[in-house]
């Protein structure tokens, strides 16, 4: 069950952004990066899943 693994370390780091947002001015650099990581990594679409049902 690889993929049920990466997906909790997915959802993991999508909090630590969440929590990042919440500081003043990151939350377009999260969302710059979170799009990044949707170009670079095409094939991980657990990860592409994860971040668009946390809203990235």
């Amino acid at each position: 069950m690889p993929d049920s693994r990466h997906r909790s370390q997915y959802r993991n780091c999508i909090q630590y952004l969440k929590k990042i947002c919440q500081y003043p001015g990151r939350e377009e650099i999260v969302r710059n990066l979170a799009r990044d990581w949707k170009q670079t990594y095409t094939t991980r679409r657990a990860m592409k899943e994860e971040l668009e049902q946390a809203g990235f």
